[in-house]
């Protein structure tokens, strides 16, 4: 089999990362597996497993892409307010999912995702900058919130 160039990798790159950002969106993040990116790909496993080495790796995908739409759907004028936005976005499923993803790869202990963890602490960062160090136990409850309301789902 004839071995592709650079340029032709990085648009299969950008192909299945626009491919895995679209699924996500669509069915979340327990949907993306090798076998249903290549569905939708029409690449081989074997393919997707030389640009994404793990289904962590995913998230590499994501990267850039789904932090912005989490500050679209969050207001930082207050905590009250940023507490109420939060409530009310989970139920959001674009929001929903990406949460979900967050806190899936950033604490599987067989395979944490270092780019998780730097969104998590990316989202810690800016909601204590915004509204004060007692924002982090805000973001604590709803996280904790969150967990619970998807494990009743």
């Amino acid at each position: 089999m004839p071995r592709i160039t650079n340029k032709e990798y990085e648009e299969r790159r950008e192909v299945l990362n626009d491919i895995i950002l679209q699924m996500f969106f669509d069915k979340g993040w327990d949907y993306l597996t090798y076998g249903t990116i290549a569905e939708a790909s029409g690449f081989r496993r074997s393919t997707i497993q030389g640009y994404f080495k793990t289904s962590n790796d995913f998230s590499k995908a994501l990267a850039g892409k789904v932090f912005p739409y989490i500050l679209s759907k969050l207001s930082l004028d207050s905590r009250a307010e940023f507490v109420k936005s939060w409530d009310t976005s989970i139920d959001d499923d674009k929001f929903r999912y990406i949460i979900t993803m967050l806190i899936r790869t950033a604490t599987d202990d067989t395979k944490v995702s270092p780019l998780a963890v730097a969104g998590l602490n990316r989202l810690i960062a800016l909601i204590t900058s915004k509204l004060g160090d007692d924002a982090y136990q805000d973001l604590e409850i709803l996280l904790g919130r969150t967990v619970l309301k998807l494990a009743n789902r």
